[in-house]
């Protein structure tokens, strides 16, 4: 069965008939995480050995259904990937909720003895019929950008300039809609979805999420939690990203005593500053706020993208600033593995027409300083 519409919504049905799967084919299914939240669901729901066997049975063929219905209500088909769709938690006979391409979607499973039938609707007008790019493509970058990606280059830790935020949960957290909401706005600003390859070039990657982990200090005193909590932060915050990354920020969810949660966000310097930063935990709450109170996603179009400026910033450059740039890369650069590309076009770091003179001691200095505080030396 395919794609329905009730009114403004779009639903997708799907019926399975109850079957015996390998283990392999259901950690196909699952994926890792949602295995491991199924086996999870077993301890927690089904300690009795009455049915246990058959439930175990119906279970993974039931989440099959419920990310084949998500597809279908999306109006893509299982060629698009079972693993990019995401459900929340395991549930059955009640509404779970589910993403695709940062698209939500409410879903709810029913078995009998023979069939597990599964029905996704879309939460909003634009989840209906995605559309689905290439996995990946070139992306313009700026002339900062290209300029940090080379010095990064010249690094012993690689990729490893960022910056990291923190975000203080008091009282109860939706962990569903943090998730929800983290995905939907990856999906809207291009520059989270940006990545840099070993030449340096700007990549936009369309499919997958941001890293999101998650760690539980609960259980341990108040006192032990603050210790273990700085400790976590440190390797957090020290973590250098690489051209097979997902994404070049990541986020760590960290539960704390009495209920309250941390949250860590992860950015290298390439897509993001400190600035930026606070937009982006603003923006962040703001879509958590709305999906906690179950209001309707906005559809007035995305926003302005980080690209346009590149494109117009390139756009102005003379022939001689790019041929500058190129001999100006081509010597700093020289003795590295990898050549830079023939057309580099960005200038040597500084203002136009400065007189100031740092020492070379002086500038290793200061910019030491500021990968150590995660801050941007321009």
């Amino acid at each position: 069965m395919g794609l329905r519409s009730t009114g403004r919504k779009a639903v997708g049905i799907d019926i399975e008939r109850i079957r015996e799967l390998s283990k392999k084919t259901v950690s196909d299914i699952c994926g890792p995480d949602l295995l491991e939240k199924l086996e999870e669901f077993h301890r927690r729901e089904w300690t009795s050995a009455d049915n246990r066997e058959d439930i175990e049975s119906i279970l993974p063929i039931m989440l099959f259904t419920q990310k084949e219905a998500v597809l279908k209500a999306a109006g893509v088909g299982l060629a698009e990937g079972l693993d990019k769709v995401h459900i929340q938690e395991i549930g059955f006979n009640r509404e779970i909720e589910a993403t695709f391409k940062g698209h939500s979607y409410s879903v709810i499973s029913a078995f009998n003895r023979e069939f597990v039938v599964s029905v996704a609707v879309a939460e909003d007008m634009e989840s209906g019929n995605v559309q689905i790019s290439d996995s990946q493509a070139d992306q313009p970058a700026s002339l900062l950008q290209e300029s940090l990606c080379k010095e990064e280059k010249q690094q012993e830790n690689g990729f490893s300039y960022a910056l990291t935020h923190r975000i203080h949960f008091r009282g109860f957290l939706d962990k569903s809609c943090l998730q929800r909401a983290v995905s939907r706005l990856d999906q809207e600003q291009e520059i989270l979805r940006t990545v840099f390859d070993e030449n340096c070039t700007a990549i936009l990657i369309s499919e997958g999420d941001p890293l999101f982990s998650e760690i539980d200090c609960s259980v341990l005193e108040q006192d032990e939690a603050d210790q273990h909590i700085e400790e976590l932060y440190r390797q957090f915050a020290s973590y250098s990203y690489t051209s097979a990354d997902p994404r070049f920020y990541r986020l760590q969810l960290i539960q704390l005593p009495e209920g309250e949660h941390l949250l860590f966000i992860h950015f290298h310097h390439l897509i993001m500053d400190c600035v930026s930063s606070f937009d982006y935990s603003s923006i962040l709450l703001d879509k958590y706020s709305t999906m906690v109170r179950k209001e309707p996603a906005t559809t007035s179009g995305l926003p302005a993208q980080y690209h346009t400026f590149a494109e117009r910033q390139r756009s102005q450059l003379t022939p001689k600033r790019q041929h500058k740039a190129h001999d100006y890369w081509t010597s700093r650069l020289a003795g590295l593995p990898a050549a830079p590309p023939a057309n580099s076009a960005c200038e040597q770091p500084g203002i136009a027409h400065s007189k100031l003179v740092i020492e070379v001691s002086q500038l290793n200095a200061l910019e030491g300083y500021c990968r150590s505080s995660g801050i941007t030396a321009c």
